[in-house]
C-alpha cells in the first residue's frame, strides 16, 4: 500500500471507501462519485454500488469487501 509520511487532516463531510481490489474494479470511479453524493451514510454509499457489484458476482470475476465512512467530526 501507498502510505502518507505526512497525516492527513479530514474534515467534515470527507468520505474514505475502503475497498479490495475486485470492488474497486467492478464500480468505476464516477459510479463511487455519484453514490457518494445521494447517500445518507456510508451504509447507504455501499448499498448504492450493489448493482455493478451483483453483476460481478455473476461473472464469478474477484471477491469483494468494502466499507465506507464518513467523516462527521
Amino acid at each position: 500500500p501507498d502510505v502518507a509520511e505526512e497525516p492527513v487532516a479530514v474534515q467534515p463531510g470527507d468520505a474514505f471507501l475502503l475497498c479490495s481490489d475486485g470492488f474497486w474494479e467492478a464500480v468505476h470511479e464516477d459510479e463511487m462519485l455519484a453514490a457518494r453524493v445521494d447517500a445518507a451514510s456510508p451504509e447507504d454509499w455501499i448499498d448504492a454500488m450493489a448493482a455493478p457489484i451483483e453483476a460481478a458476482d455473476e461473472a464469478e470475476q474477484d471477491n469483494y469487501t468494502a466499507v465506507g465512512v464518513f467523516v462527521d467530526r
